[in-house]
């Protein structure tokens, strides 16, 4: 009722007296602030009453005085003025400033042209798929096919025409799974040796690419050791190609006593800021799959993934059993044979 009492004199701070209308309305609702019957209100409660509702009175409350929304900003409005003002925030050290450069693309590189029959066959089919129920088109174990065509469409990955047909053979199996989760099926679960999955990243919320190797001959009713295995710099391996080398050929280290992984950790960022947490979250991922004994976990990896395991090594000493670091640097500034005067900021620097 107190929205459509008459205007009044906002005095900011206070809680101005309700209208008779508002009194002769609140008069039939029971109150929360009025006492029990036979007690008397003390100065806690008054106090509490003025502090709870920002009231400057000192008069007792009364069961009708409780604060004017007209007198208090909107949740709605303050919200919108706070964004409005932070907005503004970024603009005045740049004011009169030149325009700053966009980055060179380097990595990934630049891919072929896409034929206009290919584009508008893999985008229908990717649309189609947008339409299946939530619940499976955001399955982890299916969005990471699908994420890397469309990666591979959007930012021109793909380096050889026989690329095209690889995007078809990535659909494919993610229509298989979707067809199999309907069912309330997962057979990829319990699939050897070589198995590509999935998990959403807490970093962004993105599906990100794992791929794991199953030894035929392994029984996993029990912990098995688990082979953390870093891949080196490949400047054209996306998703798209990430995933199809996990799908087709072993890796360069060979056991058969437990499970070896191979996290994306983002393509190409030396393991470091997503990178970093996406082998970590990788892990994880596995562990909740698979039994794995927590304390035969060992981290390897060679050129760029020995510098991984170096970093991951020695930043997270207490959850590898052995770490293994075949040609990774450890020395950013050496390695890039960078002179102090070309440092980059102080920010970028704690990344190395």
């Amino acid at each position: 009722h107190f929205r459509t009492q008459e205007p009044r004199e906002r005095i900011p701070g206070r809680c101005l007296p309700p209208t008779q209308a508002a009194l002769h309305d609140a008069a039939k609702k029971p109150s929360l602030h009025r006492p029990h019957s036979g007690q008397k209100k003390s100065n806690l409660c008054r106090r509490s009453h003025r502090i709870r509702h920002g009231c400057t009175q000192r008069q007792n409350p009364c069961s009708t005085h409780r604060p004017d929304p007209q007198t208090r900003p909107c949740p709605l409005e303050m919200k919108i003025t706070f964004f409005c003002l932070l907005s503004l925030f970024p603009v005045f050290p740049f004011l009169g400033a030149e325009d700053i450069p966009l980055i060179p693309r380097r990595i990934p590189p630049q891919g072929i042209e896409i034929p206009e029959e290919v584009r508008n066959r893999l985008q229908a089919r990717l649309s189609k798929a947008a339409k299946s129920p939530e619940r499976i088109r955001n399955h982890p174990d299916v969005a990471v096919f699908r994420k890397a065509v469309r990666f591979a469409l959007v930012n021109g990955e793909f380096y050889d025409k026989k690329h095209f047909a690889l995007a078809d053979k990535l659909l494919d199996e993610a229509d298989r799974r979707a067809a199999s989760l309907t069912e309330g099926e997962t057979p990829w679960t319990s699939a050897k040796p070589l198995v590509v999955r999935g998990f959403r990243s807490k970093i962004d919320d993105s599906v990100q690419p794992y791929g794991i190797e199953v030894p035929e001959k392994l029984k996993l009713n029990r912990p098995v050791p688990l082979y953390v295995w870093l891949h080196g710099r490949g400047d054209k391996t996306t998703d798209l190609h990430f995933i199809r080398q996990r799908m087709s050929r072993s890796g360069n280290f060979a056991i058969d006593d437990g499970i070896i992984l191979h996290p994306f950790g983002r393509q190409c960022i030396g393991y470091k800021s997503a990178g970093e947490t996406d082998v970590m979250e990788a892990i994880e991922a596995v562990r909740k799959e698979y039994r794995i004994d927590k304390q035969r976990i060992a981290l390897m990896g060679f050129s760029m993934g020995g510098a991984g395991a170096w970093h991951l090594g020695a930043r997270y000493a207490d959850k590898w059993a052995v770490v293994h670091a075949g040609a990774g640097f450890a020395e950013t500034a050496r390695y890039n044979r960078l002179a102090k005067e070309n440092f980059p900021p102080w920010y970028e620097q704690r990344l190395w």
